[in-house]
């Protein structure tokens, strides 16, 4: 017989989308830091509650094609012209 799961999985899909929205960076969705996150929040649970849900897993994979979807990533010059760039668009 197999043993009661300790949260359901709506529970630790509220915890990877409470995760995801306070953090807001999806490379940061890894199993190590919800258990981290979930500890800090009082709520005992590990890694492999995470990684063995299904649910979490597909919702964690939405909130990551969702934030590549948006383009929202920041765009950063090595060198950039400052000058020349302001006095064209003046």
């Amino acid at each position: 017989m197999a043993r009661p799961r300790k949260l359901e999985t709506r529970e630790l899909v509220q915890i990877a989308e409470s995760f995801y929205e306070s953090h807001g960076n999806p490379a940061k969705l890894k199993f190590s830091l919800l258990e981290e996150y979930a500890m800090s929040l009082g709520i005992d649970a590990k890694a492999y509650d995470f990684k063995r849900n299904e649910t979490v897993r597909k919702r964690m994979d939405e909130l990551r094609v969702a934030s590549d979807a948006s383009g929202s990533g920041a765009i950063a010059y090595k060198s950039l012209d400052v000058e020349a760039m302001l006095n064209c668009n003046l």
